[in-house]
């Protein structure tokens, strides 16, 4: 993975960012990575994991959420670093947050 060229950019810029663009990134303290796309496999990988857990969430409070969703863990690992994860599958126990000020 390789940061792409350019200058530092601002949590906000990179999400508006990647509302135009069709690749995946990664954001890490300002530094935005291209992610590579994903083979068939994967993404049969990732529906298969997806798929069982989407329904047995149903009806509940939790969310599974799978591709084109960007995470921010919580808490950090280290407070310097703020990282945006370009996901394949995650878990939402919490309220969902769509336009989120960083």
């Amino acid at each position: 993975m390789t940061a792409l060229a350019g200058s530092w950019m601002s949590p906000d810029e990179c999400l508006a960012g990647e509302l135009q663009s069709e690749t995946r990134h990664e954001y890490v303290s300002g530094r935005v990575y291209a992610m590579a796309a994903a083979s068939e496999e994967h993404g049969t990988i990732s529906g298969n994991i997806y798929s069982p857990i989407h329904e047995r969430l149903r009806g509940h409070r939790c969310r599974a959420f799978m591709n084109d969703m960007k995470v921010l863990p919580r808490p950090q690992q280290r407070e310097d670093v703020l990282r945006f994860a370009a996901i394949d599958f995650a878990i939402s126990l919490a309220r969902i947050y769509e336009d989120v000020a960083v």
